[in-house]
């Protein structure tokens, strides 16, 4: 019961990792998706409704609690669904032409900017220190990894 228990909250928190983040605005998906109404609020039972509807997804066996197995797949369908967005996304952002192709230009671009971003004296090479820095922060603003893949690099 207790384990259970657990599950469930933990279930709860999974239906909406990020509403209260900025990414949850109007006209984000999960927040649309909340939103039911499509009046740009959330109200207790939007999210009340979204939460249910969460967990009926995850039940897979339907008996009104998740185990482990249906907390992982619900988990890693969320990461998985997360992360194709985040390709889609960081795609169209190197894909300045909107042709569906990165070509070699827009590639070059992409590696452009991730040099001059690391390179923070601007003399045209990057120490091991600059690395670091470029790798683990100062990414202009675009999250912790300058919205360019896993390592902000466009990987």
């Amino acid at each position: 019961m207790k384990s259970s228990v657990i599950l469930a909250a933990l279930a709860v928190g999974l239906s909406f990792p990020s509403l209260a983040s900025a990414q949850s605005a109007p006209g984000h998906p999960m927040f649309d998706r909340a939103d039911a109404n499509g009046d740009g609020v959330i109200s207790r039972e939007e999210f009340d409704a979204q939460r249910k509807s969460a967990f009926s997804e995850a039940d897979a066996d339907g008996n009104g609690s998740l185990n482990l197995d249906e907390l992982t797949a619900m988990i890693e369908a969320k990461r998985a669904a997360h992360r194709a967005a985040m390709r889609e996304r960081m795609f169209n952002h190197v894909d300045k032409d909107g042709s569906g192709e990165i070509g070699a230009e827009e590639f070059d671009a992409m590696g452009d900017k991730r040099f001059s971003r690391m390179d923070a004296d601007g003399d045209g090479s990057v120490t091991q220190d600059e690395a670091k820095k470029g790798h683990h922060g100062r990414h202009g603003g675009k999250g912790p990894h300058g919205g360019m893949g896993p390592h902000g690099g466009g990987r």
